[in-house]
């Protein structure tokens, strides 16, 4: 019964998803189409549940149609960062002394600058744009994948039947892809859940501060800076996005510390 309100909050998660991902005509109709004459309406207005904007769009409209922009940013942010951490991980955990001495020197190196200012450096260098956005917290968002691979990889090298398995003449690609990633791929899902709600902030955040999509698209952090602007006349426009977010986020979190939880009791199982 613990699980119900987990699933619930999944499953309301994904039906918004499919409604951004479908993006129905009315959806877009009501997200873009401007009416002055019907601006900053309360929540529960007539026809706007949660109401309009400084140019009369629907919010809620705004906010479905913006969970593809932040989760579409967020997640190619994540899957960019997982796949370099898990090769340099790897590699760092069988490759040759030299190479592991020189991708350990590569993550300290990334560490040692904030990833925030070096994702802002690389939009104002390239241009704003998802894209672009995707793969500045991508590149800098690594070392993390990285330092988690390589611990669980020699914890995995070190047990018997991966020395056996050595002794056999079993090559070391042949013995990460089918012993090492399954024994650590719940470990990996767990860093993925907790790196995607972290990119996830960090791309509201940019693009709060003007760094992300174009102007007019209804991405949540976008959504945050116009509510600023009438936060004096109309203070609940902060509400939606800013929910959303953490929303967002604490589901991520709880899916993390779900799958953290089962992989401790199965691991308790098998000793």
């Amino acid at each position: 019964m613990k699980s119900w309100p987990l699933i619930t909050a999944v499953l309301v998660t994904v039906i918004v998803l499919i409604i951004s991902l479908l993006e129905p005509a009315w959806l877009e109709s009501w997200a873009t189409e401007r009416n002055l004459a019907n601006r900053l309406q309360p929540p529960l207005s007539a026809g706007h549940l949660l109401g309009t904007d400084g140019l009369g769009r629907d919010v809620l409209a705004r906010l479905l149609l913006g969970a593809r922009h932040t989760f579409g940013i967020a997640a190619a942010a994540t899957l960019i960062a997982a796949s370099l951490g898990i090769a340099a991980g790897v590699l760092a955990a069988i490759g040759p002394a030299l190479l592991r001495s020189a991708v350990g020197r590569i993550i300290d190196l990334t560490i040692a600058f904030p990833s925030l200012v070096l994702a802002v450096a690389m939009v104002a260098a390239l241009g704003r744009g998802q894209l672009t956005l995707a793969l500045a917290l991508g590149l800098f968002n690594w070392p993390v994948f990285a330092r988690v691979t390589a611990a669980e990889t020699r914890g995995v090298l070190a047990q018997q039947y991966v020395t056996a398995a050595r002794a056999f003449g079993v090559s070391p690609w042949r013995i990460v892809t089918a012993h090492v990633l399954p024994v650590i791929a719940p470990t990996l899902a767990v860093v993925v859940a907790f790196q995607f709600a972290t990119l996830l902030i960090s791309t509201a955040g940019l693009s709060f501060l003007g760094l992300g999509p174009g102007l007019g698209v209804p991405e949540w952090g976008a959504m945050l800076a116009e509510a600023r602007a009438e936060m004096n006349q109309a203070p609940w426009l902060m509400l939606g996005p800013a929910i959303a977010i953490a929303w967002t986020v604490l589901l991520m979190n709880a899916l993390g510390e779900r799958v953290a939880r089962r992989s401790r009791v199965a691991g308790n199982e098998l000793l």
